[in-house]
C-alpha cells in the first residue's frame, strides 16, 4: 500500500478509536446508581438548580466547597440532554471529557512522532485502560482535569514552535478553565511538564558550566518568559478567581478561596487525610493502566534508550507527573490519573517497535509482558466461564456470569487473536491482540457485566424503601454520617445532621425527629435506646468492613415523636 493509503488508513483507525471510546464511555452510562463519591456531583447541581444560586455549593443545604464550581456547572449544562439532574447528567461531563482526552492524546502523539498508526494505538491504550475507563464513567472531575491538561499541552506544543501572543493567552485560559473543575492542578501540571521538557529534555547547546547551562535553559523556556506571559497569566487568574469573588460578594464568605488554599496548597505539604505510603503509586499504576500494565516496564526501558523527540516528551510527561504526586503528602490511587496519557504514549511505541530497534532488556521485557497479558486473558476467560453451580458456596450466592454469550463471543475472538500472534508474532499482530484483550475486558465489564450486576447493589433499593416508610414526614429523619443518602431520599427539605450517635439518640428522645439514619458500625453506641425499623441488606460475599458501612433506619425505643401523628 502507498504512503497515502497508509496515512488514510491510520486516520481511519484513529477515528475508530475515538468512536470506540465514545461507545465505551457513553453506553449505559445512567443505568447504575450513584455510589458515595459520586453523590456530590449530582446533589450539589440539583440544589443549585432548586435554589437558583449557582455560586454556592451545598449538600443538604450544608456548604460543600471542596471542589471549584466548574465541574458542577458542567453537570447542569448536561441536565437538559439527560432529562434532568440525574445519574446520566452527573456522569456525562466525565464521559465526554474522556472522549476528548483520547482524541487529544492521538493528536499529541501524532505531532511528536509523525506516525498516525502509533498515535491511534496510544489513544486505544488510554481509552481501554481500566482506571481511565472507570473514571470516564464516574461522576467526578478527574477525567475533566486530564482532558484539560492534554488540551493545554496541545496548545503549548504547537507544531511551529513559536509562541505568539494569541497562543500564550490561549494556553493560560485553557489552564484556568481546567483549574475550575478540580483545582490548581490545571495550572500546575502543564507548567511542570512543559517546564521540565524545555529545561531538561530539549536538545541544544547548553553552554559551558552551570552558568552556560542556565542561560541555554532560559533561552529554551522563552515560551514562559515572553512579554505576553504576565498579561496572559493575569487574565487567567481573573477568570479562575471570578467565581470565587462573586460567591464571596453574594454570601460574605471566603470559604471558596479557603478551599483553594486547603485542598491545593496545604494538602500537598501537610495532608489531613489520604496519607498513602510514598510507594503507593508504584503499584497503583498497575491497576490504573491494566491490562496494558505489563508492557510499561519495556516501554520505559525502550524510551530511556531511544530518546527521540517523542520519547523525550513522553518520558518528561510521565516522570514529572509521577514524581509530583509521589512527593505530595496526600496520596490516593486515582490522583495519578494524569500520568496515564504519558504511559499510553510510551506503551504504544514499544508495542509497535521492530525487534531490531530494541535493546536486549526492552525486547525481553516486551516479550514477557505480552506473554503474561495474553496468558492472563485466556486463563481469565476459562475461569470466568465456570458456572456458579460448580463453585457451590464459593460463588457467594451470585447467579453466575452476566451475559455469558457476549462474554464467550469476545473471549473466543481474543483467543483467536492470541493464537494467530503465537503462530507468527509481529508488532502489528501483537498490537491488535493486546488491543482486543483490552477492548474485550473493559467493554464487557462496563457495558455488560457491571450494569447487569446492579440488582446486587443495595443502597438505592434500601433508600427507596425507606422513602416510602418516611413519606408521611420526609423531614423527620435525622442523619449521622449518612449525608449522601439525601440524593435518593430527596426529602424536599433539609434533614438535621448530628455530630455523634449519642446526639442522634438524644434528638430522637426529645421528639424533634421520628427516625434516624446511621451506619451499622455506629449502631452499637445507641442500640439500647433505639429500635431498628429497616436494615440495608448484606450479601454473603461482603466482608465485615462492607457490612459495617450498611445503613440502618431506627426510631427511639419509646416513640416520643412530637411531629406528625403516625
Amino acid at each position: 500500500m502507498t504512503d497515502a493509503g497508509n496515512h488514510r488508513r491510520g486516520w481511519l483507525l484513529a477515528a475508530l478509536v475515538v468512536a470506540g471510546a465514545a461507545t465505551l464511555y457513553l453506553g449505559r452510562l445512567g443505568d447504575r446508581a450513584l455510589w458515595s463519591e459520586e453523590v456530590r456531583w449530582a446533589e450539589i447541581p440539583r440544589e443549585m438548580a432548586r435554589s437558583g444560586d449557582l455560586m454556592w455549593p451545598t449538600i443538604n443545604t450544608h456548604t460543600y466547597y471542596d471542589k471549584p464550581l466548574g465541574s458542577y456547572w458542567l453537570v447542569l449544562a448536561a441536565a437538559p440532554l439527560a432529562g434532568g439532574v440525574n445519574e446520566l447528567a452527573a456522569r456525562l461531563p466525565s464521559a465526554v471529557a474522556g472522549v476528548f482526552a483520547v482524541g487529544l492524546l492521538i493528536a499529541l502523539a501524532r505531532r511528536f512522532t509523525g506516525d498516525i498508526r502509533a498515535a491511534a494505538l496510544a489513544g486505544a491504550v488510554l481509552a481501554t485502560s481500566y482506571g481511565f475507563a472507570f473514571f470516564a464513567r464516574t461522576a467526578s472531575s478527574d477525567v475533566e482535569t486530564v482532558a484539560g491538561v492534554l488540551a493545554a499541552l496541545w496548545v503549548g506544543t504547537g507544531a511551529d514552535g513559536r509562541w505568539s501572543g494569541r497562543r500564550t493567552v490561549a494556553f493560560w485560559l485553557v489552564m484556568a478553565a481546567t483549574s475550575l473543575t478540580k483545582g490548581l492542578l490545571g495550572f500546575a501540571l502543564p507548567l511542570l511538564i512543559l517546564g521540565c521538557y524545555h529545561t531538561f529534555a530539549v536538545p541544544g547547546d547548553r553552554g559551558a558550566g552551570a552558568l552556560g547551562w542556565a542561560r541555554a535553559a532560559a533561552g529554551r523556556n522563552g515560551w514562559l518568559l515572553s512579554r505576553w506571559t504576565l498579561p496572559a497569566a493575569a487574565l487567567a487568574a481573573a477568570v479562575y478567581l471570578a467565581p470565587f469573588a462573586v460567591s464571596a460578594a453574594q454570601t460574605g464568605s471566603a470559604e471558596g478561596l479557603g478551599m483553594v488554599w486547603r485542598e491545593n496548597v496545604r494538602r500537598f505539604f501537610d495532608a489531613h487525610n489520604h496519607r498513602g505510603p510514598v510507594y503507593l503509586y508504584a503499584y497503583e499504576i498497575v491497576a490504573l493502566l491494566a491490562p496494558w500494565s505489563l508492557m510499561l516496564p519495556a516501554a520505559l526501558v525502550r524510551a530511556h534508550q531511544a530518546r527521540d523527540r517523542g520519547d523525550r516528551f513522553a518520558l518528561t510527561f510521565f516522570w514529572a507527573v509521577f514524581v509530583f504526586f509521589t512527593l505530595s503528602s496526600s496520596r490516593r490511587s486515582y490522583y495519578l490519573l494524569p500520568v496515564l496519557p504519558a504511559a499510553a504514549f510510551l506503551v504504544s511505541r514499544v508495542v509497535l517497535a521492530e525487534g531490531a530497534e530494541l535493546g536486549v532488556w526492552a525486547r525481553r521485557l516486551r516479550a514477557a509482558g505480552y506473554a503474561l497479558t495474553a496468558a492472563g486473558a485466556v486463563a481469565a476467560g476459562l475461569a470466568a466461564a465456570v458456572p456458579a453451580s460448580v463453585l457451590g458456596e464459593a460463588s457467594g450466592g451470585l447467579a453466575g456470569l452476566p451475559r455469558p454469550g457476549i462474554f464467550l463471543a469476545g473471549w473466543m475472538f481474543v483467543a483467536a487473536c492470541v493464537g494467530l500472534t503465537a503462530v507468527r508474532r509481529t508488532p502489528v499482530r501483537s498490537a491488535v491482540s493486546l488491543a482486543t484483550i483490552a477492548a474485550w475486558g473493559t467493554g464487557y465489564w462496563f457495558l455488560a457485566a457491571q450494569p447487569d450486576l446492579e440488582p446486587y447493589r443495595t443502597a438505592r433499593p434500601f433508600l427507596e424503601h425507606m422513602r416510602g416508610i418516611t413519606s408521611a414526614d420526609p423531614g423527620g429523619v435525622a442523619l449521622y454520617r449518612t449525608r449522601e443518602a439525601v440524593w435518593y431520599l430527596d426529602p424536599g427539605v433539609p434533614l438535621p445532621e448530628c455530630g455523634s450517635p449519642v446526639e442522634l439518640a438524644d434528638r430522637l428522645a426529645v421528639g424533634s425527629c421520628r427516625w434516624a439514619l446511621l451506619k451499622e458500625q455506629d449502631l452499637g453506641m445507641v442500640a439500647a435506646r433505639v429500635v431498628v425499623v429497616l436494615r440495608e441488606p448484606s450479601h454473603p460475599w461482603e466482608g465485615p468492613a462492607a457490612a459495617g458501612r450498611k445503613m440502618v433506619l431506627v426510631e427511639h425505643r419509646f416513640g416520643s415523636y412530637r411531629g406528625n401523628p403516625r
